[in-house]
């Protein structure tokens, strides 16, 4: 990457870098304040689901609109709006009349803004990286994402400690303002997206051509609907880790940020890893080992000492990465770059509809089991079946096309 590519692809990085440190503060926060008015597992997961179901019911509108208008423009403006939802929430905090409810409703709002994000960013990425270096660039933004991943957590836990939920949510909304300012000094590549916000509120045809084109490529449908069993069996056990962590083995935040950190440092060796594993197997392959290596992993987090807990999360994110990174750049090498928003909406939508099951179930396992191992064998059993039926998929066969042929951007969508 020389120039341009290499100014925007680091301007991206590092707003990513940034807004992702200060989100796992919140998620972290939200939780235990959730926990420590409720002791309920069950409420503390539906915090965790509440990050996922605007992806589903906004989905495609989200992905329409990025497709439609100035995808810079939209990043900023979603990272300046959870700034100020942050700033917000501290308000709110400080209210006698705050209930957990309350802290559903701005959990939620703030998923909202990461839903458009996503798939804005997704068409950004597209746009300014040439397709060859894909590969690496998507190893290089999940590691980015795993550090702060990593750091947040265990940050987290010490600054609640040391400086209580509000100065940890003051630097969420911070993180947030930053992001936005590095992101105005992106200069993006001028496409005709022909339309706008209007247009997409006004009709359903773009929405049902991105269906169709997943109905298409038998691959990129089979990945979507396989990854939401795994998206399943992950939330099960992550989505109540703070519970396993202060609940069933009585510890601190900090020993809970330091376990979810653990995880996110093992996403970053696997993503740093993915690239030299891409050049050896095929997509499709590297994807249903990954998946596969990731139920095993959890399936032996049976054992009730947070060391393993973190030993095995490590690994487990280990192997996530190495199903993340093929699988973007083979998303973003074979579809066009007027349709990239929709697309990745969709099929997020797709894999995350059994987000919200699978983070209920884990939190009716651990309150009627009071045990981790039941909720270990469900979550890691699950995503081992989903590796075994993709194996006589399309996505076995799954091959990204490093094809430098660059797909028309001022191509209209009809």
């Amino acid at each position: 990457m020389e120039g341009k590519h290499t100014y925007n692809y680091y301007l991206i990085l590092s707003a990513i870098g940034i807004a992702a440190f200060g989100e796992w503060l919140y998620r972290l926060a939200l939780p235990i304040i959730v926990l420590e008015m409720t002791k309920s597992a069950s409420l503390t997961a539906l915090m965790y689901i509440l990050e996922f179901i605007p992806f589903i019911i906004l989905g495609p509108m989200a992905g329409a609109i990025a497709d439609r208008i100035d995808r810079k423009k939209l990043v900023v403006s979603m990272q300046v709006i959870a700034s100020i939802l942050a700033g917000l929430l501290v308000y709110v905090l400080q209210q006698q009349w705050v209930n957990y409810w309350i802290l559903f409703v701005f959990g939620f709002l703030l998923s909202c803004t990461q839903a458009f994000f996503y798939p804005a960013l997704q068409g950004l990425i597209q746009t300014l990286i040439p397709k060859g270096l894909l590969t690496k660039v998507n190893s290089r933004k999940r590691s980015i994402e795993s550090v702060f991943s990593a750091v947040g957590p265990a940050l987290g836990g010490v600054s609640i400690a040391l400086m209580g939920i509000y100065g940890a949510i003051i630097i969420n909304s911070t993180t947030f303002l930053i992001a936005a300012l590095i992101l105005i000094f992106l200069t993006s590549q001028k496409i005709n997206l022909a339309g706008n916000v209007k247009d997409v509120l006004k009709t359903n045809s773009m929405f049902v051509e991105s269906i169709m084109y997943l109905r298409a490529n038998k691959a990129l449908l089979a990945g979507v609907l396989l990854f939401g069993g795994v998206n399943f069996g992950l939330m099960a056990l992550q989505s109540n880790l703070i519970y396993i962590i202060t609940i069933i083995f009585g510890l601190s935040n900090v020993i809970t940020g330091i376990v979810i950190g653990a995880g996110g440092f093992g996403a970053i060796i696997g993503a740093l890893i993915a690239p030299m594993i891409h050049q050896k197997l095929k997509t499709g392959h590297m994807i249903v080992y990954s998946m596969f290596a990731t139920g095993v992993f959890m399936c032996f987090m049976i054992f009730e000492s947070w060391i393993a807990l973190a030993l095995f999360l490590a690994l487990a994110n280990a192997a996530v990465s190495n199903i993340v990174v093929p699988w973007m750049s083979y998303q973003q090498s074979i579809v066009p770059v007027t349709m990239i928003g929709r697309v990745t909406s969709i099929g997020r939508m797709l894999s995350f509809i059994a987000i919200p099951l699978g983070a209920f179930v884990g939190g009716f396992l651990l309150e009627n089991y009071n045990q981790l191992w039941p909720i270990s064998v469900v979550a890691g059993g699950s995503i081992i079946c989903m590796a075994i039926i993709a194996r006589i998929t399309a996505l076995w066969s799954a091959e990204f096309n490093d094809d430098e042929t660059v797909i028309n951007p001022q191509k209209e969508l009809s």
